[in-house]
C-alpha cells in the first residue's frame, strides 16, 4: 500500500494542474488503525477548494439596430410613391445600377356586330379610348466613372398591337423609340449632355394622346440644364424619311457588281431646337411655369427621278422652316390639380412635322409651282388640365384648335382648313367598395373639321363632326385620375354626322352607320417610364 500511496502522491504533484479551471484537492497522510490492530497510513482528501470567482468580463454591448419603420400607405398617394426610404434611395440618379420601366396599354372589344373596334375619328388627334394595344419597355443603366462622372444609357423597345394570342402570327411590329447616352459630371450642377436616338418631349394632352408644343423624334445630341427655377436645353439632330420628298433610289448596272440599287435622292433634314422653362412656387401653395420653345428645320436641294429622261426630272429646291411656341402652366391650386395652355406656330417644312412631308410630286401636289413648301403654315392652340374636387371627385379635360394651310397657293382647296377637338372625363370614387379603388367614370368628346375646298367624292362643301359618349367603370390603383395601373370596362356610343361618314371608304362599315356602339376592356400602366412621368 505504501508503494501505491507514493505513486499517487507523485501523480498529484506532476499532474495536479488539470485542464479544468478548478483547483485539485489537497492530499494529506492520516494514520488509521485497522480492526486487527495494525496501523495503516491513508491519504486524506480535503474538500475541493475553488478559486475566487473573477468578475465576468462581458463584451461591449453594440447598439441594436432598430427595424425600419415603414409608414402606413397614405390613400392619397400613388402606389409608386408609397415606398420605404431604402427603396427610394435606390432610385436616385446618383446611384449606379440597372432600372426597368414601362408604359403599356392592352385594349380589346367589339362593336354591335361582333367586329373589332375601329376608331371613329376625323381629326389628327382624336380621343384615345379606342387606341390599339401598345407597350414600351424602358431599360436604363447607370454607371459611375472616375468617381465624378455619371452615365445613363436608355433603351426603349416599343411593340405595336400585333399580339400572337389574337392573330396567331409569330411576329410583331417593333420600333426602337429611345437609344441614347446621357452624361453628368459632379461639380457642374444641373448640366447634362446626351447623344443618340430619342423621344424629346414636353407636356401632353393625355385624353388625346397629343403633344401640342414640343414633340420631336430625333437622332441627335443636346445639352440639358435642370436646376430650378430654370429648366431647358438645346439640341440638333437629323432624319431622312423614306419618301419621294427626301429619298429615292434606282436600279443601275455596274461592270463589277452587276445590278444594284443606289440612292439618287438622299436629303437629310437637319432639326435644331431650344426650350427654356421658368418655374416658381409660392411656398407650398400655387405654382406656375412659363415655357418658350423654338425649332429650325433645313433640307438641302436635290433632283427627283435623277436618272430618268430630262422631262421626268424635277429639281427640288432647298427648304427651311421654323416653329415658335409658348406654354403657361399652373398647379397645386387644388390637390393633384393643374392646367396647361399652349400656343404653337410653324411655317415651311416645319409645319408638316419632322416625319410628315408634303404630298404629291406632279400629282395633286400641295407644293408651290417651284416644288417648295416654304409658304405652308400651321397654328395650334391647346389646353389640358386635371382638377380634383375633394378626395373622391376628379375631372380631366383636353382640347385643341388646329389650322393648317399648305404651300400650293390655292386658297380654297380640300387640303386647307381647321379642326377642333375637346374631351372631358369626370371620375367619382366609390369609397365603400374594394378599398377605395373603384371609380365610376365617363367621357364626352366632340370633334369637327372644316375644309376650305369641296369634298373630292361629292364635289360639295362638307362639315364633318362626331360626338362620343362613354361609360367607364374603372379599377384604379390610387385616388388620382393619373394613378396607374388601371383596368377599365368601356362602353362608347359614337355619333358621326353624314359628312363625317364620307371620311371612310364606301365599303367601310363606318360609312353607312349613323351610330356606332363599342364595348371593351382596357388595362393601362406606367412606371419609371421615359414617356409618362
Amino acid at each position: 500500500m505504501n508503494i501505491l500511496n507514493l505513486f499517487f502522491s507523485i501523480w498529484i504533484v506532476v499532474y495536479g494542474q488539470t485542464t479544468d479551471t478548478t483547483v485539485s484537492p489537497e492530499v494529506e497522510k492520516k494514520s488509521v488503525t485497522n480492526p486487527d490492530g495494525t496501523a495503516e497510513v491513508k491519504p486524506e482528501v480535503k474538500p475541493e477548494v475553488k478559486p475566487e470567482a473573477k468578475p465576468e468580463v462581458k463584451p461591449e454591448a453594440k447598439p441594436v439596430a432598430k427595424p425600419e419603420v415603414i409608414p402606413p400607405r397614405d390613400p392619397e398617394k400613388k402606389l409608386d410613391e408609397v415606398k420605404p426610404a431604402s427603396e427610394k434611395k435606390k432610385l436616385k440618379d446618383s446611384d449606379t445600377g440597372f432600372r426597368f420601366g414601362s408604359y403599356g396599354r392592352v385594349n380589346f372589344g367589339r362593336n354591335s356586330d361582333g367586329e373589332p373596334v375601329y376608331p371613329v375619328n376625323i381629326t389628327s388627334h382624336g380621343p384615345r379610348l379606342e387606341e390599339a394595344s401598345y407597350v414600351e419597355l424602358d431599360l436604363y443603366y447607370y454607371h459611375r466613372f472616375a468617381g465624378d462622372i455619371l452615365t445613363k444609357t436608355v433603351s426603349t423597345l416599343a411593340l405595336a398591337d400585333s399580339l400572337f394570342h389574337y392573330d396567331g402570327k409569330w411576329d410583331s411590329s417593333i420600333a426602337v423609340r429611345n437609344l441614347f447616352l446621357e452624361v453628368k459630371k459632379s461639380g457642374i450642377e444641373g448640366f447634362s449632355f446626351w447623344a443618340g436616338s430619342r423621344m424629346y418631349r414636353g407636356d401632353d394632352i393625355y385624353l388625346l394622346d397629343f403633344w401640342p408644343l414640343d414633340n420631336l423624334n430625333t437622332l441627335g445630341a443636346g445639352i440639358w440644364y435642370d436646376k430650378k427655377p430654370l429648366r431647358g436645353g438645346i439640341h440638333v439632330g437629323i432624319n431622312r424619311v423614306l419618301g419621294k420628298f427626301q429619298y429615292q433610289e434606282s436600279s443601275v448596272e455596274t461592270p463589277f457588281v452587276g445590278s444594284q440599287s443606289i440612292p439618287t435622292l438622299n436629303r437629310q433634314r437637319t432639326i435644331a431646337s431650344a426650350k427654356l422653362e421658368y418655374w416658381h412656387q409660392i411656398k407650398d401653395s400655387v405654382g406656375f411655369k412659363v415655357k418658350g420653345y423654338a425649332e429650325f428645320h433645313s433640307l438641302p436641294s436635290g433632283t427627283y427621278n435623277a436618272l430618268e429622261d430630262q422631262p421626268e426630272q424635277i429639281a427640288l429646291p432647298s427648304e427651311t422652316g421654323f416653329t415658335v411656341g409658348l406654354q403657361l402652366g399652373v398647379w397645386n391650386f387644388a390637390p393633384k390639380s393643374f392646367v396647361n395652355v399652349f400656343a404653337r406656330y410653324a411655317t415651311g417644312i416645319a409645319a408638316y412635322g419632322e416625319f410628315s412631308t408634303p404630298f404629291g410630286l406632279g400629282y395633286e401636289q400641295d407644293l408651290n409651282s417651284n416644288y417648295s413648301a416654304k409658304s405652308a403654315s400651321e397654328l395650334v392652340i391647346a389646353a389640358t388640365g386635371n382638377i380634383m374636387a375633394g378626395s373622391n371627385v376628379g375631372i380631366m379635360f383636353g382640347a385643341y384648335l388646329r389650322s393648317f394651310k399648305d404651300a400650293d397657293s390655292v386658297d380654297y382647296d380640300w387640303d386647307d382648313g381647321y379642326e377642333a377637338v375637346f374631351a372631358l372625363r369626370p371620375m367619382v370614387w366609390l369609397p365603400s367598395i374594394l378599398g377605395n379603388n373603384i371609380a365610376l367614370s365617363g367621357e364626352i368628346s366632340y370633334q369637327m373639321t372644316n375644309r376650305n375646298g369641296l369634298n373630292p367624292d361629292t364635289n360639295e362643301s362638307a362639315h364633318p363632326s362626331v360626338w362620343k359618349f362613354s361609360i367607364i367603370p374603372t379599377w384604379i390603383a390610387g385616388k388620382g385620375t393619373y394613378s396607374r395601373p388601371a383596368v377599365r370596362l368601356v362602353y362608347t356610343l359614337a355619333m358621326p354626322n353624314d359628312d363625317a361618314r364620307l371620311w371612310y371608304h364606301e365599303k367601310d362599315y363606318r360609312r353607312n352607320r349613323s351610330t356606332e356602339h363599342f364595348i371593351g376592356i382596357q388595362a393601362e400602366w406606367w412606371f419609371n417610364s421615359s414617356t409618362y412621368n
